[in-house]
This record gives structure tokens, sequence and C-alpha cells, in this order.
């Protein structure tokens, strides 16, 4: 059995790699503001995991002693993951969201991440000094303000509309959503351990259901993103194929390719976000870029301008 946990940790900690493939596949699909958000629950998961991956193997595996002052490392890895995932549940309610109230809710959580690391490098440094402040920071502050926040980001997303958000991103963030409330009551298992592991001994120790979520959280994000991708390149291929690259010698952007075959089809804002998997204010922006480079002042103009070009390239 302890074996067994010690692969499960291991393979858990790599499959990190997928995550750090997703947030670049979504950096190449130009979503920056989701990989750098994805980006930052992927580092806090990892901290968590050497933490948990070099307790299990030292004092399980190795049957070494625990020092107080591995307790102390072991306290700031966890606490520096808590502050990780603070961080990016700031970053989801500051950039996902447009309600202004949302807005700087999230800006107070990633204010109180800050502060938070600040205090904690502070503790540990200080930790020869003051041994049982770092203890007490993540048990009374670190622990209660994550449940609060997980509580209110969960909250937003499910009742808060997301319109910086594509469609079909929101519909990955439902099903990661309803992951997170799944494992809530193991996320509970985990926060009191001393309970389960060390008074009742209902699971052997250092037992965690972290691991779990993470595996299961990246192998979905994946082989979501990957189907839309694929769904994407495939449909992409065919919308730009007789699409010039330049207008009257002025360049086009391959997205603005894509646009401008959607315009001139008579697509709609919101039926171009939905082809595109972009959001209608990042639609918007690249139709203004357009009005610039054709020097069109309304979307009629634009539309007859394209499609007279287009007509034009074709003769």
């Amino acid at each position: 059995m302890k074996h067994f946990l010690l692969f499960f940790y291991t393979f858990a900690l790599f499959s990190g790699f997928i995550g750090i493939a997703i947030v670049f596949l979504l950096f190449a699909q130009r979503m920056k503001k989701l990989a750098f958000i994805y980006g930052i629950f992927v580092i806090g998961f990892l901290i968590l995991l050497l933490s948990i991956l070099s307790q299990y193997y030292c004092y399980v595996i190795l049957s070494l002693q625990e020092s107080y002052e591995d307790i102390l490392r072991n306290t700031l890895f966890s606490f520096l993951s808590k502050m990780m995932f603070l961080v990016g549940c700031g970053m989801v309610m500051k950039w996902l969201f447009e309600r202004k109230v949302i807005r700087k809710i999230g800006f107070v959580i990633l204010f109180l991440a800050t502060e938070g690391i600040f205090f904690g490098t502070v503790a540990w440094i200080l930790r020869a000094q003051f041994p049982s402040v770092l203890p007490l920071v993540d048990q009374w502050i670190g622990g209660p303000l994550l449940v609060l926040t997980v509580g209110i980001t969960l909250g937003c997303i499910a009742f808060a509309q997301q319109p910086n958000t594509h469609q079909e991103i929101r519909k990955l963030i439902r099903i990661l959503t309803i992951l997170t409330l799944l494992f809530l009551p193991f996320f509970l298992i985990d926060a009191l351990w001393e309970v389960f592991q060390l008074k009742w001994k209902i699971l052997p120790r250092y037992t965690n259901f972290s691991p779990l979520y993470f595996i299961l959280w990246n192998s979905m994000s994946m082989a979501f993103l990957l189907k839309m991708v694929i769904q994407q390149n495939i449909y992409f291929h065919s919308l730009i194929a007789n699409i010039p690259t330049s207008f009257d010698n002025i360049p086009l952007t391959t997205r603005e390719r894509e646009i401008v075959k959607c315009l001139v089809q008579g697509d709609d804002n919101p039926t171009i976000a939905k082809k595109l998997f972009l959001s209608e204010h990042t639609i918007r922006n690249y139709i203004s870029s357009l009005y610039t480079k054709t020097s069109t002042s309304n979307r009629v103009q634009l539309v007859e301008t394209l499609r007279s070009w287009l007509e034009k390239q074709a003769s």
C-alpha cells in the first residue's frame, strides 16, 4: 500500500507536465489571460505535491524522524500553495468578469495573497526566534482565507455571467467547477488530517486526495482543449482558404482573415464569437482594427468594402 501511494504521488507530480502543456496550448490559442491563470494554479499544485511527495518518501518509505525544521519547511510549502491558489482565484474574478463588484473582490484577494506571501516569507526567515508563528499563520489565516475565497469564486462562476470568456471555455470552467464541488468533502478530509489520520486512524499517515484531483483536473482540461483545437483548426482552414493575406497592400492577420470571411457571410458578433471561440469583446476590437485598415466608419461600409475587394480579387 505504501509503495502504491508513492507511485501515485509521483505520477500526480509528473502530471504537472500536462498542466504546463495546457498553459502553452492556451498561449498558442491567443488565450493569454487564461494561460496565466491556469499556470498559477499549476504552480500552486506543484508546490503542494512536492511537499506531499517529499514527506511521504522521507517519513513513510525511509522511516526518517521528522524534525521541527522539517515541519516548518513543509508548513511553508503548504502556506505558499494556498497563497498561489488565492492568486489564481483573484485573477479569475478580476479577468473573467465585467461586474465591478466582482473585479474589486478579485483585487482585494490578490492584495491579501501578496501580503500573505510576504508575511509567510518573513515568518520563515524569523523561524528561529518565533518558531510557532508560521504554523499559526498557515492554520488560522491561510486555511480559512482559502476556503472563503474558493467559495466566493465558485459562487461567481455559478451565478454571474462571464462576458470576457468564450462559451466553449465557459463549458470547461463549469466542468472543472463541478469536479471541484465533488472533491470538496475530500479536501475537508485533507485539511482535517490530524483527526482522520492521527486520532481516528481511518486513513494511513500522509494520505492526500489533492493529487487525484490534480490528475483529473489536468486530464479533463487537456481532453477538452485538444478537442476544441482540432475542431478549430479544421474549421479555420476552410474558413480562410479563399481570403487573401492583404487588403490593398495592407496585411491582414490570420484572425482578421477569419473575421473578414464571417463578416461577408453576414454573421453578427455573437455568431462570429461562437465560430472563432472568442469573446464578443475581442470580436469588437478586431472589427475596430478593420475599420482603421479599410478607412470605414461603420459595419455596413466595412462589409460593402470587403465584398467589393473580394470580388475584385476573384476577377
